[in-house]
């Protein structure tokens, strides 16, 4: 039983959040929650909640969320998606938060990746700023394949207004080949 870790992460208030931003440290979060029990493991997440938007943010701590997105219990992937679409500019514009906003795409129930698509349409900096991150690029040509119709034609306006930006960027490029290819089948 990982017990113990558990109760020395909790003994003081704020060891969670420093151990997730902590590089080796992390690991001892990332792996507690990865192998007990939700049941085991609430109050840690719960700490790790409050400090979400900050963890997504941070060099390291982005690890954490990234698997909370991906192993935590409904109820968790639910706040936690609330609180990307609800600060997808202070996280998408950071490259740690763009790779949370990636996962948070591949991880969400669909309703909910139409959320967070829409909140990105609603902040053309944080478009081109996930058009140039390794996996803000990614998480940016899921967002253009979730929006629809006038949407997606308000995203592809805002990206080709600075595809010299995208062209110039190694990520970027792979945005621009998607806009290349999905104006030629339109």
């Amino acid at each position: 039983s990982l017990q113990f870790i558990v109760d020395e992460l909790l003994a003081r208030s704020g060891l969670v959040v420093q151990a997730a931003r902590h590089r080796y440290a992390c690991r001892i979060v990332q792996h507690t929650l990865r192998k007990c029990p939700a049941a085991q493991t609430a109050e840690l997440a719960e700490a790790l909640l409050q400090d979400a938007k900050t963890l997504a943010r941070h060099t390291i701590g982005h690890y954490t969320v990234q698997q909370m997105l991906e192993l935590g219990t409904e109820d968790q992937r639910y706040r936690l998606i609330r609180t990307i679409e609800r600060n997808v500019r202070s996280i998408g514009l950071s490259t740690s938060g763009s790779a949370v906003v990636h996962a948070a795409l591949s991880h969400a129930a669909s309703d909910d990746k139409i959320w967070i698509a829409r909140a990105v349409l609603q902040e053309p900096e944080v478009l081109i700023s996930l058009a140039t991150h390794r996996l803000g690029s990614v998480g940016l040509v899921q967002v253009l394949e979730l929006l629809e119709n006038q949407e997606r034609e308000r995203a592809r306006a805002s990206l080709l207004e600075h595809v010299d930006v995208l062209s110039s960027s190694k990520f970027g490029e792979v945005v621009v080949e998607w806009l290349c290819s999905s104006s030629s089948s339109s």
